[in-house]
C-alpha cells in the first residue's frame, strides 16, 4: 500500500449522514413501497422510483419519526464521511472535510458532534450549516442490501457561505480535491474550478450537470455500476441485472469519452466483480481471482453490514493513487484493495487480482495475473 506524501493537502467535499441499522428487521418491497417490521411493529415508506430500482432508493417523505419505537443503532456515514475517515488512515498529509450541512450530535459522547468526532481523528472539518444532516436506513445484507435515503433537502450558499469557503481554500492551499455525495451544484461548481479534482458521481447530482460540467473538467470520475445508468442512459433509467449493467458500464465509459469530452480517468465500481478503470482509450477490468473471491464472500457473510461504505473507501484509495501519480490500472487495483480492507479482510495483495482489457466495447475474453 502506497502512502501519500507529507506535502499533500487533500480536501473531501460532500455530505455526511446518520445511518440507522434496525435490529432483527424484516422488509419487503411491494410496488413502490417498502414495509419494514421488527417484532409486532411495522412501518411503510414510499420510495421514489423515477430513475428505476437500485440498492439506494430515496424516500418520498421524511421517515425519522416513524423509526421511534424501533430498536436500532446509529453510525455516522455518507459518502464524504466514509471517504475522509478512510483517507485519513492512509494519508500522511493534511486531510480536511467540507460539508454544507449542520454537524449532527455524536450519540456516543454527550455534548459532542460530528465536527469534534472528526477532530479527534485528526480531520479538520468545516460545516456550513445550510441544512440538517439526513438519516438513512440500512436494510438487508450484501446479496439484498437496500439503503433508504431521506428526501433530498435543497440548500443554497449565501454570500457569507461563499466567502467562508473561499477563505478556507486560501488558508489551507489544498493540492487535491475529492467530491463525494455532494448535494447541490453551487459548491461543486466552486470546487471543480480547482486543479486535481476527482468526483464520485451519485444520483444526488443532476445528470446534465455531471455530463456538461463535471465530466469535462475533472481529472478522475468514479461511478457505481448500479447508478451509472442514471447518468448516462436515455431517460436516466437503471436497468438490467448485474451482467447487463457491467456491459452497459463499458458502453457508458466509451460514450463519456466520445460524446462528452471526458479527458480524465474513469472508474466504475462493480461490487463483488471488481472495478473498471479507463484512460486514454483503454478500459481494464480488475477483479479478484476466483479462489480469493470465494474466501472474501464467506468472510462477508459473517457480518454483511460491513459492505456499507465500501465504495466510498474505494474512492479514498483511488484518490490516494491520483495524488501519487499512479497509472490508471494500478489506481484501480488500489481501489479494489481499499474496498476489501473496508470489509475487514486484510489478507490481500496484488497477487490476488487479475485484469483484462475490454476491447471494442466488450467484456474481456482473457485475464492475466496483475503482476504480469
Amino acid at each position: 500500500m502506497v502512502q501519500t506524501s507529507d506535502s499533500s493537502r487533500g480536501l473531501i467535499v460532500g455530505n455526511a449522514s446518520i445511518d440507522a441499522y434496525i435490529k432483527d428487521e424484516k422488509h419487503s418491497i411491494i410496488g413502490e413501497t417498502v414495509t419494514i417490521s421488527q417484532g409486532t411493529r411495522e412501518i411503510t415508506i414510499k420510495l421514489d422510483y423515477s430513475s428505476g430500482f437500485t440498492d439506494k432508493m430515496s424516500a418520498i417523505d421524511e421517515f425519522f419519526r416513524l423509526l421511534q419505537g424501533f430498536e436500532f443503532s446509529e453510525k455516522f456515514g455518507g459518502g464524504a464521511y466514509n471517504s475522509v475517515t478512510s483517507f485519513r488512515k492512509i494519508s500522511q498529509g493534511l486531510v480536511s472535510l467540507l460539508d454544507p450541512q449542520t454537524p449532527a450530535l455524536d450519540s456516543t459522547v454527550p455534548g459532542s458532534n460530528l465536527k469534534q468526532y472528526l477532530q479527534r481523528q485528526g480531520i479538520d472539518a468545516r460545516f456550513l450549516s445550510t441544512v440538517a444532516m439526513p438519516v438513512n436506513i440500512i436494510l438487508g445484507d450484501r446479496g439484498g442490501k437496500l439503503i433508504i435515503k431521506g428526501p433530498k433537502r435543497e440548500y443554497s450558499l449565501s454570500s457569507f457561505d461563499n466567502r467562508e469557503v473561499d477563505s478556507f481554500l486560501r488558508e489551507y492551499k489544498f493540492t487535491h480535491f475529492l467530491i463525494n455525495s455532494l448535494k447541490g451544484h453551487q459548491l461543486a461548481e466552486k470546487i471543480v474550478r480547482q486543479n486535481n479534482v476527482m468526483a464520485v458521481i451519485t444520483k444526488s447530482l443532476d445528470p446534465n450537470f455531471v455530463l456538461q460540467v463535471l465530466a469535462p473538467r475533472c481529472d478522475a470520475l468514479q461511478f457505481n455500476y448500479d447508478e451509472f445508468g442514471y447518468i448516462i442512459n436515455d431517460g436516466n433509467k437503471v436497468i438490467g441485472d448485474e451482467n447487463e449493467r457491467f456491459e452497459s458500464a463499458i458502453d457508458g465509459i466509451l460514450r463519456l469519452k466520445t460524446d462528452y469530452n471526458t479527458k480524465g480517468n474513469i472508474y466504475v465500481t462493480l461490487g463483488s466483480n471488481g472495478i473498471l478503470a479507463s484512460s486514454k482509450g483503454q478500459i481494464h477490468h480488475i477483479r479478484l481471482v476466483e479462489e480469493t473471491g470465494e474466501r472474501v464472500t464467506k468472510y462477508v457473510a459473517k457480518d454483511s453490514t460491513c459492505v456499507t461504505g465500501a465504495g466510498d473507501c474505494a474512492a479514498a484509495y483511488l484518490f490516494k493513487g491520483l495524488i501519487n501519480g499512479l497509472e490508471p490500472k494500478r489506481i484501480g487495483l488500489e481501489g479494489c484493495i481499499g474496498a476489501i480492507h473496508h470489509l475487514g479482510y486484510h489478507s490481500i495483495s496484488a497477487d490476488d487480482f487479475i485484469s483484462g482489457s475490454c476491447k471494442k466495447g466488450l467484456a474481456p475474453k482473457t485475464y492475466k495475473t496483475f503482476a504480469s
